[in-house]
């Protein structure tokens, strides 16, 4: 199998939240700047997507743990494209320790838009681009096992704190990074040890906008914007 369908990255730990939790936030940077490389490996980064007016953007993420992460120690994450369907694609990762034991397993759920009107388009450019790997990506497997599907949402909820969009909260797609909605929850603060981790993102935020993070009842989180749903989240032990 080739090679260029897997992107590592070693990462050290840093520390979690003091509870037993990882950083979790961290986890999710690591992911990202994993894919953002391979994505450029394989052909379908900023070569691909600039000159076609395409964004890539996230729908959907799922961290699960099977085994500790430890602050000051070293782990490394694998990265693969599964192959992309009609509208949708997912990538999926697993992070391992020094010893080769698999600790935790994600994946992400992606779509792709147009960058002028912002609607969802057809995978089509990018199943061409990866048409000579297209044989060997389909015998990947996802880490999981699942497909991810769409969090109930929680009434019930009590507002944490607001958060203001910064310069430094956005991203080259104009938006709040995905990975400050996680570091937000994670600055809500978690009840129990997290065994997994679920996001979805329904509506961007952008620059200087106000988000209200609020916290529900088992685990569940949610941010909201001008009176509109912007993620919901639920972690689980």
């Amino acid at each position: 199998m080739s090679e260029i369908l897997f992107h590592r990255e070693i990462f050290v730990a840093s520390q979690g939240d003091g509870k037993g939790n990882p950083d979790i936030y961290q986890i999710f940077r690591v992911f990202q700047l994993a894919a953002i490389r391979h994505a450029e490996e394989l052909g379908i980064g900023k070569s691909f997507y600039i000159p076609n007016r395409l964004l890539f953007v996230l729908c959907r993420m799922k961290l699960v743990l099977s085994g500790s992460i430890v602050a000051g120690k070293k782990y490394r994450l694998t990265t693969f494209a599964l192959p992309p369907e009609r509208i949708q694609f997912y990538r999926d990762a697993y992070i391992e320790d020094e010893s080769g034991e698999v600790v935790g397993r994600l994946t992400a759920l992606w779509v792709l838009i147009s960058a002028l009107n912002r609607r969802i388009t057809l995978t089509d450019g990018l199943k061409k681009q990866l048409e000579p790997l297209a044989e060997e990506m389909k015998t990947l497997r996802p880490v999981l096992g699942e497909r991810l599907s769409d969090l109930d949402e929680e009434e019930e909820t009590e507002a944490c704190f607001s958060h203001v969009v910064s310069q430094e909260d956005i991203d080259e797609n104009g938006h709040m990074n995905n990975t400050v909605y996680i570091r937000l929850v994670q600055e809500a603060g978690f009840d129990y040890p997290v065994k997994t981790f679920e996001i979805d993102f329904e509506k961007e935020c952008m620059l200087s906008e106000t988000l209200t993070i609020y916290k529900g009842k088992e685990g569940y989180y949610s941010g909201v914007k001008d009176g509109h749903l912007s993620f919901k989240c639920r972690v689980g032990k």
